[in-house]
């Protein structure tokens, strides 16, 4: 499931499918913050996407600028953008960046909290 920006909810630990437990969502809420500085309340820790249209079901990111760019344009998702702008290019995740700042970033912890925002890669046509 790709997201508006590009993002793999169906891999994010912070998606609804993904969430089985409490501790499914403290350990949502703690990589989180480690590899995004997002402090989320473990309570809070269950999205439905942006892609959803009940806007009354939540979302980790309500105000995310990409989302309101993509449904004006009336597109997908930025993949089938033309162009790669400034919003998107901040967001891309870098696993060697994050690696190299963080040396105990764990296979699983990349599976978990890098993997799923590694959009750029979906962006190499």
């Amino acid at each position: 499931m790709i997201s508006y920006c590009g993002y793999r909810c169906d891999l994010c630990s912070a998606y609804r499918k993904n969430i089985n437990s409490k501790a499914d969502q403290r350990d949502a809420s703690k990589g989180l913050s480690k590899y995004y500085g997002l402090n989320i309340p473990t309570e809070e820790i269950y999205c439905y996407g942006c892609l959803n249209q009940n806007k009354d079901l939540r979302i980790i990111d309500k105000s995310c600028s990409i989302s309101l760019c993509v449904l004006e344009q009336g597109l997908d998702n930025c993949l089938v953008c033309d162009d790669v702008c400034k919003r998107l290019e901040e967001r891309f995740i870098n696993y060697q960046k994050v690696k190299d700042s963080l040396s105990d970033t764990s296979k699983d912890d990349y599976q978990k909290f890098i993997k799923p925002y590694e959009m750029k890669k979906r962006y190499s046509k």
